[in-house]
């Protein structure tokens, strides 16, 4: 709330004079609030390591870079805190592929003085979790059915960037919902996933379940059953049964019908 720093001479520490609970109440009382500037005699510095790590692909932090940073007793002043020192975003990798950066085993907003800062510090940078959705079908597109939608975590891996098979390497099941009359799932636009970045603009994968076409033999008859009929074979699959059909939905019945019956 107070800029400690804000004319701070160098050489100079900074004391806010207010002792009270921090509250509206208690700060109107106060105001105007007084900021004290001491000089510093011999004053004191020290280094501090910032180590910079990022998950790698089997789930270890790798170091890749390191930071010295050179403080001095006058840089500290009342209410400082871990990220007024430390950039956690120095060395972040694309942001779509990591989490925001976080000091292990503190805070950022932990306050520190120049007695009680460490000389040593790790800035992590975790894989991100990109959630996208597999929907399963029945048919082909534009005329398919959804049969479910699933959601499926996934994270980077820098050997993407070799090679890169949205099926194996996001260990998507094609045939998780393949039933007998289908053939086996296939992925929609499957040439359009060249990289994981592809796949998480996407958001959405679609598998579909191709139906496999059986033949039946239609004999037409006039009059009865011991005259020659007309054979013709049509092509039946499941998708003809979805939404409780009749048989002349399936069957074209009146194909070879005579004029008058």
């Amino acid at each position: 709330m107070v800029d400690v720093a804000g004319y701070k001479p160098e050489g100079y520490k900074g004391v806010v004079g207010y002792e009270e609970p921090l509250t509206v109440e208690n700060l109107l009382l106060a105001s105007p609030i007084g900021v004290f500037y001491d000089k510093i005699e011999n004053e004191l510095s020290k280094n501090i390591i910032v180590n910079y790590k990022i998950e790698n692909d089997e789930g270890v932090f790798e170091e890749t870079a390191a930071l010295i940073v050179n403080l001095k007793e006058s840089q500290f002043y009342d209410g400082l805190t871990l990220k007024d020192i430390i950039s956690v975003s120095a060395y972040r990798p694309n942001n779509l592929y990591y989490k925001e950066g976080y000091i292990e085993g503190h805070e950022l907003t932990e306050l520190i003085t120049y007695n009680s800062v460490d000389t040593n510090y790790s800035v992590m940078y975790p894989k991100a979790i990109n959630t996208i959705f597999i929907e399963y079908y029945a048919g082909v597109y534009p005329d398919w059915y959804r049969l479910t939608s699933l959601p499926l975590a996934t994270s980077y891996k820098t050997s993407y960037e070799e090679s890169f098979d949205v099926i194996t390497d996001l260990g998507i099941d094609l045939n998780k919902y393949h039933t007998a009359p289908y053939q086996d799932g296939a992925l929609y636009n499957y040439g359009t996933y060249q990289s994981y970045n592809d796949v998480i603009n996407a958001g959405v994968l679609q598998i579909y379940y191709t139906p496999i076409d059986y033949p039946v033999v239609v004999n037409y008859y006039t009059g009865d059953l011991t005259a020659e009929p007309v054979s013709e074979t049509v092509y039946i699959n499941d998708l003809m049964f979805f939404g409780e059909p009749i048989l002349s939905d399936i069957i074209p019945i009146l194909a070879h019908r005579p004029e008058g019956y």
